[in-house]
């Protein structure tokens, strides 16, 4: 199980925020990347700077009006707060993520964590 403590606060947007306001949002926290939730706050996709660059000004999108689930990556793996070490390695085997959203047990978003930062607190609960 992973500690809240050690969980990373995310930038959230919504389904149908606008792919402009999205960048703004990046640009003003200098953030990598935005976790994509619904009206109740489930999570349903990612975000980086590169899919907007590439996946919506390289495309020639009109970025003010088309909404960001548009273009955000939807295949995402999470973590929940209660999956077990085995669980959150076996994930970690499995996909090439460098950064995962944590959710509850009502599946909605609560934070996020980076490989390292899991890789690191994997390690420090296999030494004891």
């Amino acid at each position: 199980m992973i500690d809240k403590a050690e969980l990373d606060e995310v930038l959230i947007c919504e389904i149908n925020d606008s792919i402009f306001d999205v960048s703004l949002m990046l640009r003003q926290t200098l953030s990598k990347h935005c976790v994509v939730v619904d009206k109740d706050s489930c999570l349903k996709g990612l975000i980086s700077i590169q899919d907007i660059v590439y996946r919506g000004v390289c495309e020639e999108l009109e970025l003010k009006s088309i909404p960001i689930s548009t273009i955000m990556s939807q295949k995402i793996e999470s973590i929940s707060i209660d999956e077990s070490e085995d669980e959150i390695c076996e994930k970690l085997s499995n996909y090439t993520n460098h950064y995962f959203p944590v959710i509850n047990s009502d599946e909605k978003v609560i934070g996020g964590i980076d490989i390292w930062k899991l890789y690191s607190l994997l390690q420090s609960c296999r030494i004891k």
